[in-house]
């Protein structure tokens, strides 16, 4: 850690083209989640506003950054978000990553912006890697609220000419069993993410899916801004079809060595004939030739036994982490008061754990 003869200091940087928020980008290559083109992506999409903090020291690289996402709504306030939209993590990101002052001086900036202009409710979404240090964050954040999830990975192994055997050899037996089959039904795969069409296929299809689990689905002009925001060599749309029409796709984000499983679409009828297995497993053999470092499934709930399965069928490891809420206790009265109206309100924001209100 770097010695008292550099103190550090915190500014905010609300501008996506700051020069200290590059810099540390060029230098530790953070998640996608704390990119310029992410951010920018966000702002369009979710709507809200960014606020970022720099650790710096005198004469020395920039120590850290934390971020937090500020919506409002009339007639109920602002809810802060360490980053919203499929939950992203948004904990310290630190050049070293055992280096406490810049992390302790980040959080304690957070925390006096949080308690100068008191929100409904603010959430920190920690990485797994900062788990340890979870009570720092709570303390900075006067957390009351604590909720968890597991995050998958799956480490990518360096291959001199990797193959698709390579790829099964990531895999449990079942899985292996499905990606063969899989690659018998003889689907064409390939990166559209320049393709108008293949754009709406992903689309449509995600709304398809979501209704059919009773669940919200993202907008198209979520994609879109996407799209817009991220260049071609952050994102992947991997399709397959049969016969020239589209049966399944993929939509990868990767930033850093590291590749985001963001959002996988399948026509139901053919669903039996393993398309999306198919597609993951050229996309983990594009990884593997790029020499990424390894594919990030996400979070995953307790409770999805069965996808968290799915996901370590293909090699990944489970990795907890958790969500710092907190809320004064008139913020959770009125949070109690208008709980029917959160989710409509604030439908790609976590706001607060509803079994926690009571």
């Amino acid at each position: 850690m770097p010695g008292p003869a550099y103190p550090l200091v915190v500014t905010a940087a609300d501008v996506l083209d700051d020069d200290g928020w590059a810099e540390l980008v060029a230098q530790v290559a953070p998640p996608i989640y704390a990119t310029s083109p992410w951010l920018a992506f966000l702002g369009e999409a979710v709507g809200g506003r960014h606020v970022r903090f720099l650790a710096r020291r005198a004469g020395r690289p920039v120590g850290g950054l934390a971020a937090m996402w500020v919506e409002g709504r009339e007639g109920l306030g602002c809810v802060v978000n360490a980053l919203p939209w499929y939950g992203t993590p948004g904990a310290c990101t630190l050049v070293d990553p055992h280096d406490d002052a810049a992390r302790a001086a980040l959080l304690g900036a957070l925390g006096e912006a949080l308690r100068a202009r008191p929100p409904l409710s603010a959430t920190l979404v920690l990485t797994p890697e900062e788990m340890p240090h979870e009570a720092d964050y709570r303390a900075a954040l006067g957390a009351t609220a604590r909720d968890t999830r597991i995050g998958q990975v799956t480490p990518l192994p360096r291959r001199a000419a990797p193959t698709l055997d390579d790829v099964l050899a990531l895999c449990g037996q079942k899985t292996r069993n499905l990606v063969r089959k899989a690659l018998r039904q003889g689907f064409a795969i390939a990166d559209e993410g320049d393709d108008a069409g293949a754009w709406a296929f992903l689309t449509q299809t995600h709304a398809e899916n979501m209704r059919a689990k009773d669940a919200t689905p993202k907008p198209a002009g979520h994609f879109d801004a996407l799209r817009r925001h991220l260049p071609p060599a952050q994102r992947r749309l991997l399709v397959a079809r049969d016969a020239g029409v589209p049966v399944a796709a993929l939509l990868l984000a990767q930033h850093g060595g590291t590749t985001e499983y963001l959002t996988p679409v399948v026509r139901v009828e053919h669903r039996t004939r393993q398309p999306l297995s198919a597609l993951i497993a050229h996309g983990l053999l594009d990884d593997l030739r790029a020499g990424r470092r390894e594919w990030n499934w996400g979070g995953t709930w307790h409770s999805q036994t069965t996808l968290m399965h799915f996901k370590a069928g293909f090699g990944a490891e489970s990795r907890p982490y958790a969500y710092a809420t907190a809320a004064s206790p008139e913020a959770r009265e009125t949070l109690r008061v208008h709980r029917d109206r959160l989710s409509g309100e604030f439908p790609f924001t976590y706001v607060y754990p509803y079994e926690a209100l009571g």
